[in-house]
């Protein structure tokens, strides 16, 4: 290279980075976007807009209330209910065993995992279930395929086989 074409060259630079850096002064920010902007469109298009300390506050209130139920139920028990549900246990031994394939796709959770095992009666509680999953890191390894499941197996089992775990 000549001394020309390196002139030349350092020139073009020069006048590229003057034009981008005075071009956002002379056209303006027309089209930029705010936080308020942003809020209210969202908001128009129906969306919820909250912070993240808000929304953290909303889901451990969720995992409290969730809990507070199954405490509430534990002690709600008299003897009369507990005989109630040794004669609805007997029950279910004569009822019809319901099987079911489940077929989890790539990006189902848990509680969308808890409500079809719910409405097909693999399972009787959709909450508890989803938090034992969640108690005993389950709801993390969650497997994409296809699993046949029964009415007759218990949390555990129902949470290695759709995890594929053998523990």
């Amino acid at each position: 290279m000549n001394k020309r074409t390196v002139r030349a060259f350092a020139l073009g630079i020069l006048f590229a980075a003057i034009i981008f850096g005075v071009s956002p002064f002379i056209l303006g920010e027309k089209d930029s976007l705010d936080l308020e902007k942003a809020r209210t469109i969202l908001e128009e298009q129906g969306y919820i807009v909250m912070a993240k300390s808000d929304y953290e506050k909303l889901e451990e209130n969720k995992k409290d209330s969730i809990k507070q139920d199954e405490k509430g139920k534990a002690e709600q028990k008299n003897p009369k209910e507990e005989e109630e549900e040794k004669d609805q246990g007997e029950a279910e031994e004569t009822q019809p065993v319901v099987t079911y394939q489940l077929v989890i796709a790539s990006g189902m959770n848990t509680e969308e995992i808890s409500k079809i095992l719910e409405k097909e009666k693999i399972i009787d509680d959709q909450y508890q279930f989803e938090q034992y999953l969640i108690d005993h890191d389950y709801s993390t390894k969650v497997q994409v395929g296809s699993f046949e499941l029964n009415s007759k197996m218990d949390y555990g089992e129902i949470g290695k086989i759709i995890t594929k775990t053998k523990k």
